[in-house]
């Protein structure tokens, strides 16, 4: 999905590949407000954006954002 510039698109499923972990802990990093805010869209459930998970992860790793 694109609005403007900025990707819709990563479930949870996704962000646990990119993150190399499970579905339940994104959903408990989630809970506990270790990741970006998601975005619940109707009928698809929680999706990130690509923007905010790659500006996460850069400052995680201490570097600059895209």
């Amino acid at each position: 999905i694109h609005r403007g510039k900025t990707r819709v698109a990563a479930p949870v499923n996704d962000v646990a590949a990119l993150l190399r972990t499970s579905a339940r802990q994104v959903r408990n990093m989630r809970a506990r407000g270790q990741l970006p805010a998601a975005i619940r869209l109707p009928g698809c459930g929680l999706r990130w954006t690509h923007d905010a998970l790659y500006s996460w992860l850069a400052g995680l790793r201490g570097e600059e954002s895209p």
